[in-house]
């Protein structure tokens, strides 16, 4: 019998969003790791180019990045053409983008940079052509995960489900980073069809105790999913785990509150006391306060005349 797949187990799309915000940091990141130890003139010059581009002066970083192109270290030329090619895709010139990529001597960093650029453009099935065959194994150590990544995040939003976790798998497996590590089980959490496989990959993330919020994520994932299965006790000993875990962030002090309101609305007992501290929190997210509050109107709405029994 076919498992139907929680509301809020989430999907491909909402993987794409995540794993664009890790690759965003990450692909760059990595690449300037190859750079930075023996060539600090190139990274002074680099960190200005990406100072350039974050202040959304697109053209100007890209003609220092493509003058940086000019060097003859294979690793320098690489990352320089690769933030060029980047800066001209955030000026829609895609294609121009994808020629520049191909100027790079490096195979490997050549086909990061086409994969990088399609992933950025989320085509799909093009980033599947040029990729599907390539064996990541033997291509740089430091490019190994990104490029698994970036292949599940494809098959992932082509519906692809086996292949996608086939290769965040072997994303997970390429890397001993914990955080890494973690993003590449969230990723398998995302793709899963069925409620337990999902809360099966996220106690994963749980175990590898991941900053930057994705700690915190899998937690808020895994009292909901439990939650809908109306494992209450275990619902609330995650949120209980959240609690703990939201070194003072409005964020996750108004998305534990959420997280109470879900599982007690779950069980048909008063909930809306914890949307009312969800609303409340200082400095909280417009959108968690706006879906509290949401909650909190429905709830107030919910009994004959506008008037719920919570209200009273």
């Amino acid at each position: 019998m076919k498992v139907r797949q929680s509301h809020f187990v989430l999907t491909a799309a909402r993987c794409i969003v995540i794993v664009e915000l890790l690759m965003k940091r990450l692909l760059p990141a990595l690449f300037a790791l190859c750079v930075m130890p023996a060539f600090a003139d190139y990274f002074s010059d680099r960190t200005a180019g990406m100072e350039l581009f974050n202040a959304g002066k697109f053209q100007e970083a890209a003609d220092g990045f493509l003058k940086l192109g000019e060097s003859k270290n294979d690793i320098q030329q690489a990352d320089a053409l690769t933030n060029a090619a980047i800066c001209l895709q955030r000026m829609q010139r895609a294609d121009e983008a994808m020629a520049l990529a191909g100027k790079i001597r490096s195979e490997p960093m050549a086909m990061a940079c086409r994969i990088d650029l399609l992933r950025k453009g989320r085509q799909w099935a093009e980033l599947l052509k040029l990729a599907e065959a390539q064996d990541f194994t033997v291509w740089p150590e430091k490019l190994i995960y990104p490029a698994f990544l970036a292949r599940g995040q494809a098959h992932a939003a082509l519906r692809q489900s086996d292949a996608a976790e086939a290769d965040f798998l072997r994303a997970e497996a390429s890397t001993l980073s914990p955080d890494l590590k973690a993003q590449a089980w969230v990723c398998i959490a995302e793709n899963a069809g069925e409620p337990q496989k999902a809360l099966d990959a996220y106690a994963k993330v749980c175990q590898l105790a991941p900053g930057g919020g994705t700690l915190q994520r899998a937690l808020y994932a895994r009292a909901k999913l439990l939650a809908d299965q109306k494992a209450w006790d275990q619902a609330l000993a995650e949120v209980a785990l959240l609690e703990k875990a939201q070194n003072k962030d409005p964020y996750w002090i108004c998305t534990t509150h959420l997280a109470y309101g879900y599982i007690y609305e779950k069980q048909g007992k008063p909930a809306i006391e914890s949307y009312r501290n969800a609303a409340a929190v200082p400095k909280a997210p417009d959108d968690l306060v706006k879906a509290a509050n949401a909650k909190i109107a429905a709830l107030e709405g919910a009994a004959p005349g506008g008037t719920s029994a919570e209200k009273k």
